[in-house]
């Protein structure tokens, strides 16, 4: 399997620049709690890099091995036992 990113041979100026957080943008949010503006700020910078880390995941799977290998590799396990099954070549017959 081939595990080199699909976007490796282009130019790192080809990729779009990620959206700045704009914390005024979500400012209202916030008007009935007891958060200053310090922690509202921390909260949304929060909120943020982890959405932003969803969406970097969601644009290269590639990264479930690199960081979840067990994971992967029990699911790859789990996957091909199933296709063994499916297929009715099983070793426990």
């Amino acid at each position: 399997m081939d595990k080199t990113p699909h976007t490796a041979s282009l130019p790192p100026d080809t990729f779009p620049q990620s959206p700045k957080l704009n914390v005024e943008e979500y400012r209202d949010s916030f008007a009935d709690s007891d958060l200053t503006t310090e922690q509202q700020n921390e909260l949304l910078q929060a909120l943020w890099d982890i959405m932003a880390r969803f969406v970097e995941l969601g644009w290269e799977v590639e990264t479930v091995p690199e960081f979840l290998p067990e994971l992967f590799e029990n699911t790859s396990q789990a996957i091909e036992s199933d296709r063994k099954f499916e297929d009715g070549n099983t070793d426990n017959q």
